[in-house]
């Protein structure tokens, strides 16, 4: 009876704790997506409460290799423990990612409202902290894909968890792919803008049906300053 008591306390110990990793992180993944969807058409408090939520998905994977901590002391099950290292430095630096993601994109949005004067402040403040979101969040999602592709990682993961992180790993190209273009507007567009003096953009209306050198006949023009 004793004998039996602790073979099932260890099963319990270890079997239990599986369970609440592969959820939390098949959840964890799914709040990442709500995040994404709700980013990409402008839901920007939604998306931070569906990062929010993904973030405790990422302390619950943490607090369930904390609590396996006495077992791991004892040096079995070393690659089923390192494996679980990687799946929770996974989810702790998509959260971050995500997070930053959100940030960023948020604040380029506003910067763009200050450049049309929908907001009556100055555009750098916003755009520096699109440039300092968007580069911490490409740094982690760069760190994401290294442990991601890894060949000892692939070996460790079961089959079950497989296509989850597959799923994962193709959400977080899509943010990456965002993450990408936000930085390239976030350098640029202080350029084009004149952010720190004055630009003057001579712009050509041309009517193709009246074919000239450079294009077309000019009919008009415009002109467009930026200080």
């Amino acid at each position: 009876i004793y004998l039996l008591a602790v073979v099932a306390l260890v099963a319990y110990a270890l079997i239990w704790p599986s369970v609440v990793l592969g959820w939390g992180i098949f959840t964890f993944r799914y709040q990442l997506d709500e995040g994404l969807k709700n980013l990409q058409i402008g839901e920007f408090d939604r998306s931070f409460s569906n990062i929010e939520q993904a973030e405790n998905r990422a302390v619950l994977v943490k607090s369930v290799l904390e609590a396996l901590k006495p077992i791991r002391q004892t040096g079995v099950l070393n690659k089923e423990f390192e494996l679980g290292d990687d799946l929770a430095e996974v989810v702790i630096l998509s959260t971050k990612s995500a997070k930053s993601t959100v940030v960023g994109v948020q604040a380029l949005l506003q910067s763009i409202k200050a450049v049309t004067g929908e907001k009556v402040e100055s555009p750098s403040a916003y755009f520096s902290s699109a440039q300092v979101e968007l580069t911490s969040a490409s740094d982690n999602l760069s760190k994401t894909y290294a442990i991601l592709q890894n060949e000892n990682f692939k070996k460790k993961l079961p089959a079950s968890l497989s296509k989850t992180i597959q799923n994962l790993s193709e959400k977080l190209k899509v943010y990456s792919s965002l993450v990408s273009r936000a930085q390239a507007i976030s350098v640029l567009l202080p350029k084009l803008v004149a952010i720190d003096g004055k630009k003057d953009y001579l712009i050509l209306l041309q009517n193709n049906m009246e074919l000239r050198p450079g294009g077309g006949f000019i009919g008009s023009f415009a002109k467009i300053s930026f200080e």
